[in-house]
């Protein structure tokens, strides 16, 4: 326990664009510890990591900016739409990411939350005590991400497409946050939220570490 919270590792992902970022600075408002996946990727791809050697090993110095840092921009260009180049990519940057992240949340107590976008994706639900997916209309998911990172139709499409259906993941969330509303009203499901992890309403449903993960039932599904 920590603060009095309850001990559990809660799994946070959604789509490209429905503001998994934004719910999670939510909870982490209201106590939970945040850890988010892309966070850990942006800091591995800076030059002078391991990471950053090995993927302008692979894909070049055409991805390199003028700084010598690589354009996230231009090495999406180089994967997405071509799954190969994306499994490599994967390959070289996810396992010091996913060590990293199950280091943290064993060592971390307290209500933990991961933001994960390829949670399902890459089978990670196991770590878990339970998941929480952010959803938001395909409408919306282009207009957002248009407006924030200029992004075109097709690249969104592609990115869209190398990533599970937003549907199948509603579908085996144990919770869920629609995003298309107000802020207002995502803070109002997040506190919703956290009350019941507060009360008792996830159980913890895994043992040991996370070397061990221990899959069990869904506790509660809010939709």
């Amino acid at each position: 326990m920590s603060r009095g919270l309850p001990d559990l590792r809660i799994g946070l992902t959604g789509g490209l664009g429905t503001g998994k970022s934004t719910v999670a600075a939510l909870f982490e408002k209201l106590g939970a510890a945040v850890n988010d996946a892309d966070t850990l990727v942006h800091r591995r791809l800076r030059r002078g990591d391991p990471v950053y050697s090995g993927v302008v090993a692979e894909f070049g110095p055409g991805i390199l900016d003028r700084d010598g840092e690589i354009d996230r921009r231009r090495l999406a260009g180089e994967v997405f739409g071509k799954p190969d180049r994306l499994e490599r990519l994967n390959e070289i940057v996810h396992p010091p990411v996913v060590k990293e992240m199950k280091e943290w949340l064993d060592r971390e107590s307290g209500v933990r939350i991961a933001v994960v976008p390829l949670l399902y994706e890459k089978g990670f639900e196991s770590w878990f005590d339970a998941v929480i997916v952010v959803k938001a209309s395909k409408k919306n998911i282009v207009s957002r991400l248009r407006e924030s990172r200029g992004m075109s139709e097709e690249e969104i499409e592609l990115r869209l497409r190398s990533q599970l259906p937003l549907r199948e993941k509603v579908a085996r969330a144990d919770f869920i946050i629609d995003n298309d509303a107000s802020p207002e009203s995502a803070g109002e499901q997040v506190v919703a939220i956290w009350s019941k992890i507060r009360e008792g309403a996830v159980a913890a449903r895994r043992a040991g570490s996370l070397s061990r993960p221990q899959p069990g039932p869904v506790t509660i599904k809010e939709k």
